[in-house]
Parts: structure tokens; sequence; C-alpha cells
């Protein structure tokens, strides 16, 4: 499984992270009942714990490199950079009809929550499933970076299962999926993970804090809206054809 250079051993790494996270959550779980750590407290160990084992088994398994500096001359980055900052900007518009914002116990569990998605997946998606789906279709061109883009969200969206289950509601499955692509397109454009979790906690913030400026958006404009802005983001990396290869190393 080393370096996951095979669909077989990316989709066992997958299988290896999830069942971590679980088992994380279990255990955060029991240390609410078991002890008298406050909750807010929680959430940031629980968080902690999550990324200290998604870097464990970084090193161990996948051995990616997670890219924080891009290389990218920066005429190729205006482009994506722009458009993710208008969607950011408009995410967290004012909004009068949404409810006021209470800084509360709740208050820092939530922002807790948003940090670590953001923070956590970033680094398991973007920084290393798809990069290594990136370098597994890298002969393909252009189509292999759809490729990756497309299983990456896919995986991304399966990590969503458990909410979907609970609510009932597919499309907590087919939002994270519009949303991965989105992250997954912004990553490649960008060559660097930090952009990505600047928006991955954004949009967090306004799920939690905002839900009114998305409120009233359908399933089909969620979807034409993604793809819209995806082919915006990609624009200059459809344009080259390909990477850098210092992305791919």
């Amino acid at each position: 499984m080393t370096n996951l250079k095979n669909l077989k051993s990316i989709l066992w790494f997958s299988i290896i992270v999830f069942a971590t996270s679980i088992l994380i959550n279990i255990a955060s779980s029991y240390l609410v009942i078991l002890t008298k750590i406050p909750l807010s407290l929680l959430a940031y160990i629980q968080f902690i714990l999550l990324m200290l084992a998604y870097v464990f088994l970084n090193k161990k398994i996948a051995m990616k490199r997670i890219h924080i500096k891009s290389y990218l001359p920066f005429k190729y980055q205006i482009i994506p950079y722009l458009t993710a900052m208008l969607m950011i900007v408009y995410l967290l518009r004012p909004n009068s009809n949404n409810a006021e914002i209470t800084f509360n116990q709740f208050f820092i569990v939530n922002i807790a929550n948003c940090v670590g998605a953001a923070i956590c997946e970033e680094y398991f998606v973007r920084g290393i499933l798809l990069k290594s789906l990136l370098q597994l279709y890298k002969k393909r061109g252009r189509m292999g970076i759809l490729y990756a883009i497309f299983a990456a969200s896919v995986i991304f969206a399966l990590f969503h299962t458990f909410e979907a289950v609970i609510t009932k509601s597919w499309i907590e499955i087919l939002v994270p999926f519009c949303l991965g692509i989105i992250l997954c397109a912004i990553y490649i454009a960008c060559e660097s993970i930090i952009p990505c979790i600047i928006f991955h906690f954004a949009y967090d913030f306004m799920v939690y804090f905002l839900n009114n400026n998305v409120a009233g958006i359908t399933i089909p404009e969620y979807i034409i809206i993604t793809f819209i802005i995806t082919s915006i983001i990609l624009l200059p990396v459809m344009w080259r054809g390909s990477i850098s290869e210092k992305f791919y190393k």
C-alpha cells in the first residue's frame, strides 16, 4: 500500500482513515461521559487527535507531500483565487434572515468543528487522496485531472454517509460531493492547500451560523453552480493542459 500507487491501495487507505475517524469520535464521546472535560475543550481535543492520526497515517502509509506553498506563476493563480474569494464573500455576506450569532459554548464548539473539518479533511482528501489519484491518472492529461477530481469527491461524499443516514436525506451526500469538486479544483488550480482550508472553513461557518445565505437554492441549481464555478477555477489548468511537475512530487 506504500505510496498509494493503485486504485485498490487508495480505497483501502480511505477505509483505514474512515475507521480511524470513527474510533476517535467514539473515544471522544466516552470522554464526555467518563470525565468532566468541557464540551468546548473536547471539540478541540478531538480535532487535534484526528490531525495527529492523519499525519501518522500519511507518514507511515501514503507518504504524500502536502503542498502549502505554491510554485505556480502568479498569473495562473489570479482566476482561481479571485473566484474563491468572491464565493467566500457571497457565503459570508450579511443577511438579516440569519439568527444572531451568540458567543457561548456552542459557538466555541461549532468553531472547533469548522476549523477541525477544514484542516483535517483538506489534509486527507485534497492533500493525500486527490494527489494520489492525480498521480495515478497523470498520463491521461486533462481527462486524468477530471477523473481524479470526480473520484476524490465521491470518496469525500461517502465520508458523510452517516449524516445522510441520520437525516434520511441523500442531499447530505450530494452537497459534500459538489463542495468536494470545487475544493479539488481550487487545490489543483492554486497548487496549495491553504486556499482550500480557508474556503472549507468559510463554507462550514456559513452552514453553522449563516445558513439562510444559501436558502432557496434548488438541487439542480446547486449542481449547475458547481459546474460553472469549477469550470472557471480550472480554466488556467485546462488551458495549460497539465499540472506542474513539482505538484506531482
